[in-house]
Order: structure tokens, then C-alpha cells, then sequence
């Protein structure tokens, strides 16, 4: 079924509380976990005004 499974942390409880069920769940289907840590980051206002 799946192969890989892509988990997002961002240092949070709920994040490293969820990871014995990620664990598990690739034991089951035999897939490799791929964690991949997230940040939220605050950006200016003025910057913002300047568009992509």
C-alpha cells in the first residue's frame, strides 16, 4: 500500500505524541517515515506590500 509516509513536527507535545502511532502504523505497511520539521514565521507588513 504505502511506502513512505511524511509526518510534520513542529516540537509541539502533540507532534512528538503522535510519533509511537506513526511508528507503529509504518511497522504495519512496512514503510519508511520521512519527518519533516515546520516553522511558522512572521513576515512584515511593509514586505508583504512588496508581493512575490
Amino acid at each position: 500500500m504505502f511506502k513512505r509516509i511524511l509526518v510534520p513536527v513542529d516540537c509541539s507535545d502533540l507532534a512528538e505524541g503522535v510519533l509511537p502511532y506513526v511508528e507503529h502504523l509504518a511497522k504495519a505497511l512496512q514503510a519508511k517515515v520521512h519527518l519533516v520539521q515546520v516553522f511558522e514565521i512572521s513576515v512584515p507588513p511593509e514586505l508583504l506590500a512588496l508581493g512575490t
